[in-house]
């Protein structure tokens, strides 16, 4: 090979990496700077789309913002200690609960698991059945006898459909043109179904069709009557979904739907392990010392299950405080049951010392911590005042603070008394006031640490 061709390979897997190092330097402020693969690292935490970011260069400036100010503000909170409260280290120690099933998950069930599932690809035509009428402008439930001549009135027109399709229609006019729900912007188009995915009545009619077929009669599903068509059957499978959909967000629903159910499964097998008792079926009751259910050697009481309560109920300061429902409690015992099996679990695979675990529980607490110290900079009092009130009222009524109310056969504009909406209008200003405190400790956060970005190294336009 030539000298200069040498070189030149040389040169671009070189300049290659360059590009893109995960230890580029993407912003700095004092004693600190925020590296490639920590963004990256940064955004999945957060879930923000990576392919989208990096596209924009005003995206990526301001998620680098938000990076910096959750590491930021978080500095400042221990230098007020709020890491110190029995408050805080409860909640942080449920977010890195969260974080430590969340890669059981990913490592269990969603990189292990595989699956194969029948699908079809739909159109359908839906007609509602409605179950009301309109009576002196008020909604009236139908009579049984009413319901039925709707519902026939319903099938009839869907029948008349079908016949369209006998003469030749194409499919998807008659559902742009019939169809009240939102496929039929796209003619109708479905998407895929697998089992489950829709009311069995459907869900059976698609699945008796052959390629190209439409159900020969109207199919009832509750308060709708569909003319469902088959445009093709495929097996979905953890590798061809993707492709096969074309469709991202439906081929995420369809691989939840399998996850779901695969991890129901594994913490089912959890809970049946020899070591684990559970005794959730039984009412909660209000003894402290009543087990709820036993993992290994721990007794777990209704006095840890209210401190998993008390952290719940000192999130909500400013709300009035209500009692939880025995209903609640279980519902709460339950998930506390669910937790803890899959903490041993994750704990016996050694995940609770794995770095993945450990720097998105880094990142996690940092992110409690900004928020912390954000909502100790919009605690204090911010005065709505009378004249603030009325102002906005006056300068708003038309456009804000007003109700149609029914004339005749019209609906006039009747503008709201003061007196009606002025708790609305001091909330609201109140509000106002809370995001303006936010974006000052926000902005002071940066400039006091010299936060600059390095735009060279960004990505995308």
């Amino acid at each position: 090979m030539k000298k200069t061709a040498w070189i030149a390979l040389l040169t671009f897997a070189v300049a290659v990496p360059a590009c893109k190092a995960p230890g580029d330097v993407l912003a700095t402020y004092d004693n600190g700077k925020i590296t490639r693969a920590e963004f990256y690292d940064w955004m999945e935490m957060k879930r923000i789309s990576r392919e989208a970011a990096v596209k924009s260069i005003k995206q990526q400036k301001s998620r680098l913002e938000a990076m910096a100010l959750d590491r930021l503000a978080a500095e400042e909170a221990r230098k007020e200690k709020l890491d110190q409260s029995a408050d805080f280290a409860a909640l942080r120690d449920m977010a890195t609960d969260s974080q430590l099933m969340e890669l059981l998950y990913e490592k269990e069930i969603r990189d292990k698991k595989k699956f194969s599932v029948p699908a079809v690809k739909a159109q359908h035509i839906m007609l509602r059945i409605r179950d009301y009428k309109i009576k002196n402008n008020r909604q009236e439930k139908l009579t049984a006898e009413e319901l039925s001549a709707e519902t026939n009135q319903v099938l009839s027109k869907a029948r008349g459909i079908i016949s369209k399709l006998k003469k030749g229609e194409k499919f998807e006019n008659l559902a742009s043109r019939y169809s009240e729900d939102n496929s039929r912007r796209k003619g109708g188009d479905a998407g895929f179904i697998v089992h489950g995915m829709m009311p069995g009545e459907y869900t059976e009619a698609a699945f008796a069709l052959g390629r190209g077929e439409y159900t020969p009669q109207p199919v009832l599903v509750r308060n709708s009557v569909y003319v469902i068509k088959v445009t093709k059957k495929k097996t979905l499978t953890d590798r061809n979904v993707e492709k096969e959909m074309g469709d991202k967000m439906q081929a995420a629903r369809i691989k939840n739907r399998f996850y779901n159910e695969a991890a129901r499964e594994y913490l089912e097998k959890l809970a049946a392990e020899k070591d684990v008792v559970s005794h959730l079926e039984e009412p909660v009751v209000p003894g402290k010392n009543h087990v709820i259910f036993k993992i290994a050697d721990r007794d777990y009481t209704v006095e840890d299950l209210n401190k998993r309560t008390v952290v719940y109920h000192n999130r909500q300061k400013g709300r009035p405080r209500v009692a939880m429902t025995p209903e609640q409690k279980k519902l709460m015992a339950q998930n506390f049951f669910r937790v803890e099996l899959l903490k041993r679990e994750a704990a016996r695979r050694g995940l609770d010392r794995d770095q993945t675990f450990l720097k998105r529980a880094a990142l996690r607490t940092d992110g409690l911590l900004a928020r912390e110290y954000y909502k100790k900079k919009t605690d204090q009092p911010l005065a709505v005042t009378a004249r603030e009130i009325t102002e906005e009222y006056e300068q708003n009524k038309e456009q804000r603070y007003y109700r149609m109310q029914a004339k005749g056969k019209e609906k006039v504009k009747v503008i709201e008394p003061l007196g009606t909406v002025e708790g609305r209008i001091r909330k609201m200003l109140e509000g106002k006031k809370r995001a303006a405190v936010m974006k000052d400790a926000r902005d002071d956060l940066l400039k006091r640490y010299n936060f600059k970005i390095n735009q060279k190294k960004l990505e995308g336009k």
